[in-house]
């Protein structure tokens, strides 16, 4: 698991040099339509089984993902193989659609941030980390848009 998730990190390294392809319009959150992220939605088991925080840290921001059952995990690596093959169609000028949250994630990229991916049994821990000022502002922004999403998301489940 290990080696794919550090592939999927390095290939959305190389997806930012490509531009945004959604337009400024898409939702932050479109885990129906967007190319990457309507891999998570393929198997119930991988949203019924994942925990999902999103931290701020001094040079950036922190994701901590966990599985909580066998069958997410198993879920979670199909949907990293699912979203390699998209970036690898984005990789050779596909126009795909993207959410906010892919176009926001490759722009800080662009920008300068930095992944690191920590897997750990049970999960991975993903750090998205810059030196500049500015960039560490905007990874700030971005995980606090990220929180406020994920909790109007959970609201609207709930109501």
């Amino acid at each position: 698991m290990r080696k794919s998730v550090l592939a999927i990190c390095t290939l959305l390294i190389l997806m930012t040099a490509m531009p945004a392809l959604s337009g400024d319009d898409a939702p932050f959150f479109d885990l129906e339509n967007c190319a990457m992220c309507q891999n998570l939605m393929a198997d119930p088991n991988l949203m019924a089984g994942l925990g999902w925080e999103n931290h701020n840290v001094a040079g950036g921001m922190m994701t901590v993902t966990t599985f909580q059952t066998e069958a997410a995990m198993i879920a979670y690596a199909k949907a990293e193989a699912a979203m390699e093959a998209v970036a690898a169609q984005l990789m050779a000028g596909e126009d795909l659609y993207l959410c906010g949250f892919c176009q926001t994630a490759m722009g800080l990229m662009a920008e300068g941030a930095q992944r690191e991916v920590v897997p750990f049994e049970g999960g991975v821990v993903t750090l998205m980390t810059a030196s500049d000022p500015e960039t560490i502002q905007h990874i700030h922004s971005y995980c606090e848009t990220i929180n406020m999403e994920l909790q109007a998301m959970e609201a609207g489940m709930e109501g």
